[in-house]
């Protein structure tokens, strides 16, 4: 693998792998690259370690850290994205931050951001400050001022308001409940545990 390749303009990489590579364009086609720093990226079948950029489309590749304006990822998945806008569809993320993020058919671990839309897809944690919307999707715990849901569940519900059909396993109380006895069992666990 080459060090870096640092670029004004534009650059392609097909059928091999490169190291750090800064450019105005870079295009990732069934090849990868460590570090990628450019105002736009597309990575299709292939990844990358960390990508910075305006614009990121990741097409059946993947990256470790991504962070830009939008991120759009089609059959792909990421460990971590930052950015304002992100769009998945068949996607594995397991933590993503932002100001708006629509999953559609996806699996996500932990999602914080301002607005959230979950369609078909599944979720470990959604924290959103503002409104999240379910449609046939699902979380463990879920916790935004607004819920608008069809067809959808969560086990923790935590919601100022609540709209459509969402069941909930555990509503504010039931969760706080849970919470409080889930923390004793474990005091008298670790306890047992030091005596040992």
């Amino acid at each position: 693998m080459a060090d870096q390749e640092a670029l004004t303009g534009d650059i392609s990489i097909q059928n091999k792998g490169l190291g750090d590579v800064t450019a105005n364009t870079v295009s990732i086609k069934q090849g990868g690259a460590h570090d990628v720093k450019a105002t736009t990226v597309e990575i299709t079948m292939g990844g990358a370690n960390q990508v910075e950029a305006e614009s990121v489309i990741l097409r059946q590749g993947g990256a470790k850290s991504v962070r830009g304006d939008d991120v759009v990822i089609r059959q792909g998945g990421a460990v971590q994205i930052k950015a304002d806008t992100i769009q998945a569809t068949q996607a594995g993320i397991l933590f993503n931050q932002s100001a708006q993020t629509t999953l559609t058919a996806s699996q996500v671990g932990a999602v914080l951001a301002e607005e959230v839309t979950l369609d078909q897809g599944a979720a470990s944690v959604v924290i959103s400050r503002g409104e999240t919307a379910l449609n046939q999707g699902g979380a463990v715990v879920l916790i935004a001022p607004k819920v608008t849901a069809r067809n959808s569940g969560a086990v923790f519900l935590i919601a100022g308001k609540v709209e459509g059909e969402v069941t909930a396993l555990f509503g504010p109380r039931a969760a706080v409940a849970f919470g409080a006895a889930f923390g004793v069992v474990m005091g008298l666990v670790l306890r047992l545990t030091r005596r040992r």
